[in-house]
């Protein structure tokens, strides 16, 4: 029970996040005629993000009222949802994705992306308690700017975003 609180905080608060990001992404504009706008990616993103997110709080709510008259018992632990820790890593995370987006316009989506995806994975290997090392470092900036490009030809090319 104690992980589906704390996951109930979780999507809770990922649903709100992502619905900033959401929000600021369409502030990005630059809609040209018979063409996606440059804030479709992150749109797009942010709103799957909210679903499944949406989704997921309202089915850990469902597990926690049919559960709430059960004999369980339930400690500390249980009671405090998600940890200071937690919320700090979402938070940081939301405020990296409302700086990328507002981002996009000033510094282009070749750089602001791949800045952005080198921050995240570093972070998620800091997370999981890896070492930042070289080798590390390396294959995070090789990945993100591959992804970046993969990233740019489809929405360019395949999609003729323009920025």
């Amino acid at each position: 029970m104690q992980r589906t609180k704390q996951e109930l905080v979780f999507s809770a608060f990922l649903t709100l996040s992502a619905a900033a990001v959401f929000y600021f992404s369409l502030q990005i504009g630059g809609m040209v005629v018979r063409s996606v706008s440059p804030g479709a990616f992150p749109s797009v993103l942010s709103a799957l993000i909210v679903l499944l997110a949406l989704g997921n709080t309202l089915r850990c709510g469902w597990q926690i009222s049919k559960h709430s008259g059960s004999a369980e018992s339930v400690d500390e632990a249980d009671k405090s949802g998600m940890s200071l820790r937690g919320i700090f890593n979402v938070s940081a995370f939301v405020i990296a994705s409302i700086v990328y987006v507002m981002s996009l316009a000033t510094l282009g989506f070749v750089v602001t992306t791949v800045v952005y995806l080198f921050v995240i994975s570093l972070a998620i290997s800091l997370i999981t308690g890896h070492d930042l090392t070289l080798r590390r470092l390396v294959i995070s900036l090789i990945v993100s700017g591959a992804s970046t490009a993969l990233l740019y030809g489809v929405f360019v090319e395949l999609l003729n975003v323009r920025f």
